[in-house]
C-alpha cells in the first residue's frame, strides 16, 4: 500500500510542476482517476489473498471438540416415581476420559435448554477408548412432587459440565401425593455481596473471583399436607 500511495504522489508531483498555472487541470484529473483505481485494486487483491489463505490454511479448519455420543436410550421399568433406564455411551475417535452422564426430566415436548425440570447427576466417570460403546442400566428417582405428563432424557457430558450428547429415553406419567416444588421461572443466580446486586440467569455464565460465593434463590412451594424439612444442593461447573 506504501508504494502505491508514494507513486501516486510523485505522479502528481510532476503534473504540478508541468503545469505551475493550473491550467492543465485534465492531466491532474487523469492522474488522480488513476491513482484512485489502483488503490482499489490493491485493497481488492489484499482481500482476495487473505480470503484464500483462510480457505487453505489448515489452521482454520473446524476441530471436533469430542465424538463421544448418547444412544439407544429408553426407559425399561417404572415404579411409581422410580425409572429404570438403559443407554449406550459410544465414542468414534481418540481417547475421551472424564465422561459423565445423567438423567433429567423434561415437559413433553419441551427442550434440555435453558435447564430442565429436574436433573440426577451419576458419580460414575468414564473413559472410552475409540471406536468403543459401553452399555449402562441406571435408576432413576423422580421427587414425589412431580404430578402429571413428562418426558425422561440422558445427558452425556464431561467433568466440567460440557454436554456432548443427549437422547429421549420416553415419556412417563406420574402422580403425587405432594412435596416441596420449585416455582417455575423464579430461580436466579447472585454474587455474595456485589454491589449492586445482579440477577443472573440460571442458563447464563457468571464470573467470579476465587473468593467469591454464588447464591442460588427460588421460591418454593410445599403442596403436601404436612411440613417438610428439606436440603437444597447445588451444582457449579468451570466452563
Amino acid at each position: 500500500m506504501f508504494e502505491n500511495r508514494a507513486g501516486c504522489s510523485f505522479l502528481w508531483l510532476l503534473a504540478t510542476l508541468a503545469d505551475k498555472n493550473g491550467k492543465n487541470k485534465k492531466m491532474k484529473k487523469a492522474l488522480y482517476l488513476s491513482c484512485l483505481m489502483a488503490l482499489v485494486f490493491f485493497f481488492v487483491g489484499r482481500v482476495s489473498a487473505q480470503e484464500n489463505d483462510v480457505a487453505t490454511n489448515p489452521s482454520s479448519e473446524a476441530v471436533a471438540v469430542t465424538t463421544t455420543s448418547v444412544t439407544n436410550a429408553k426407559i425399561i421399568e417404572q415404579q411409581g416415581h422410580a425409572l429404570k433406564i438403559s443407554f449406550d455411551l459410544s465414542n468414534q475417535t481418540n481417547i475421551q476420559p472424564g465422561v459423565k452422564y445423567a438423567a433429567v426430566l423434561l415437559e413433553p415436548n419441551g427442550s434440555y435448554f435453558p435447564f430442565p425440570l429436574h436433573q440426577k447427576n451419576y458419580t460414575e466417570t468414564l473413559i472410552l477408548k475409540a471406536g468403543e460403546t459401553i452399555s449402562l442400566e441406571i435408576t432413576y428417582n423422580i421427587p414425589d412432587f412431580f404430578l402429571g405428563k413428562y418426558a425422561v432424557a440422558i445427558v452425556g457430558q464431561n467433568e466440567k459440565g460440557l454436554i456432548f450428547g443427549i437422547a429421549r429415553a420416553g415419556e412417563i406419567s406420574l402422580t403425587s401425593q405432594g412435596g416441596l416444588e420449585f416455582i417455575k421461572g423464579s430461580c436466579y443466580l447472585t454474587v455474595a455481596g456485589e454491589t449492586p446486586e445482579v440477577k443472573y440467569e440460571l442458563s447464563k455464565n457468571v464470573d467470579l473471583f476465587p473468593e467469591e460465593n454464588l447464591w442460588v434463590n427460588c421460591q418454593v412451594k410445599n403442596t403436601a399436607a404436612a411440613d417438610i424439612t428439606a436440603d437444597v444442593m447445588m451444582a457449579v461447573h468451570n466452563r
